[in-house]
């Protein structure tokens, strides 16, 4: 989906995000909930961790998408939606394959990866 073309697109949100349903509701997008299968995900983890522990220039990029998006939510207006306070950043590590957060120097507070 684009500014001027219709589409469809695929969001995932956190739980502290839930009041952006509110958002795209009251603009009348249409959405329909999925949910993961949470066991094929860990297996997923694992198999993306390996891989980084094994190419350098991968866990750099890593890295790299996990600075400019806790950034981005650091950035963002709207704390309701988008706070860091509310991330767990071991977690979203994690996610990416990073056995640990990077420094996020733009950060300050306690809980946070400096």
């Amino acid at each position: 989906a684009r500014y001027t073309a219709s589409g469809r697109a695929l969001l995932l949100l956190l739980p502290s995000e839930a009041r952006m349903l509110e958002l795209l509701e009251s603009a009348k997008v249409s959405m329909q909930k999925l949910t993961v299968n949470s066991s094929a995900v860990h297996g997923l983890k694992a198999k993306v961790q390996a891989i980084l522990s094994e190419r350098a220039e991968l866990k750099y990029t890593a890295q790299r998408a996990m600075v400019s998006y806790v950034r981005s939510i650091h950035l963002h207006a709207d704390k309701s939606v988008f706070n860091t306070a509310s991330l767990d950043l071991t977690a979203l590590a994690e996610s990416m394959g990073l056995l640990a957060p990077p420094r996020l120097r733009f950060l300050s507070g306690a809980g946070k990866a400096e």
